[in-house]
């Protein structure tokens, strides 16, 4: 914090978080008076919480990039530009599942999401000790680009090699399919359009650099 502003880990200014009066457009459905929706930059959150969550979330990878000490740490993604394939299917239905979908997301998972421009949606499922066993979190990480063009996922953990509640983890949210792929670090793109692929991605890394984008 830098005040009553949020310090940007990738640039060297503040800004002011923007407690919203009723529903974003962007998730219609969320608005609690006690954890309203919340703007920070050009991004929304349905939540103040989640708006927390990337802060933190953002932070803590940047310990990583800078060469600091960090246990958390990515160790595996996939990515498709193929609407038509199961695993793009998927990655976007778990991206519309409620929040709240035990039957989803199970017992001991967190999930934080926010979007820029109704274009770019992220969120952040994180699996605490409850699933992890002992003290280690895991983080499943979705980008959304442009309205569903393109999907990324990625797993942070903090468990060490082989990784295997982790990636025990991952299975169950995921599934085993587009679970598989991840793991694999498999990436799809459609063969009739992968030049507007390597577009959307580079657009992705373009859109990394900006305040709060990852």
């Amino acid at each position: 914090m830098d005040g009553d502003k949020i310090l940007c880990r990738k640039t060297v200014w503040s800004s002011r978080p923007s407690l919203l009066i009723s529903s974003s457009p962007v998730f219609p459905n969320s608005f609690d008076p006690a954890d309203r929706p919340t703007q920070l930059d050009s991004e929304v959150h349905p939540t103040y919480t989640s708006m927390v969550a990337f802060v933190l979330f953002d932070w803590l990878r940047g310990l990583l990039v800078r060469g600091d000490d960090s246990t958390t740490r990515w160790i595996k993604n996939g990515w498709s530009f193929s609407p038509a394939s199961f695993g793009h299917r998927r990655a976007r239905e778990l991206l519309a599942a409620p929040h709240s979908d035990a039957s989803q997301w199970g017992p001991g998972v967190a999930v934080f999401e926010k979007s820029w421009a109704g274009r770019w949606r992220w969120q952040l499922v994180v699996l605490g000790s409850e699933v992890m066993g002992g003290a280690n979190t895991a983080v499943i990480y979705f980008v959304d680009f442009r309205a569903g063009k393109g999907m990324f996922v990625k797993v942070y953990t903090t468990e060490s090699v082989p990784h295997d509640r982790t990636r025990n983890a991952v299975m169950r949210v995921l599934g085993r399919q587009l679970g598989g792929k991840v793991w694999r670090m498999e990436h799809e793109s459609r063969l009739d359009d992968s030049v507007a692929s390597w577009d959307l991605l580079r657009g992705y890394r373009s859109r990394c650099i900006l305040p709060s984008s990852l």
